[in-house]
């Protein structure tokens, strides 16, 4: 390949190398570094989240589908019983 393709993926690859020879001669502390264990418990919490969220996620969407049915249903049923509820007030 030739022309300015040619001259940018040699770019990118004395890019590459550079950052690649820093990162081998950088020092890391012991301690920088978290255990095995550790991160093997961090997975799993992790993965019982995204459990957890996929389980619960439709009882999230539906509740506020049951806030409402539920208001309906009390208008309804006061709107069902309002005729006697007038006529016992006004007889009373």
């Amino acid at each position: 390949m030739s022309g300015p393709a040619n001259h940018r993926g040699v770019d990118d690859l004395a890019v590459v190398d550079e950052f690649m020879t820093r990162l081998a001669r950088a020092r890391v502390e012991p301690g920088a570094l978290a255990s095995s264990d550790v991160i093997w418990l961090k997975a799993q919490l992790l993965r019982r989240w995204e459990a957890e969220r996929t389980v619960t996620l439709p009882l999230d969407v539906l509740e506020p589908v049951q806030i409402l049915a539920a208001l309906a249903t009390a208008v309804l049923a006061l709107l069902w019983t309002l005729p006697t509820l007038v006529r016992a007030l006004t007889l009373g």
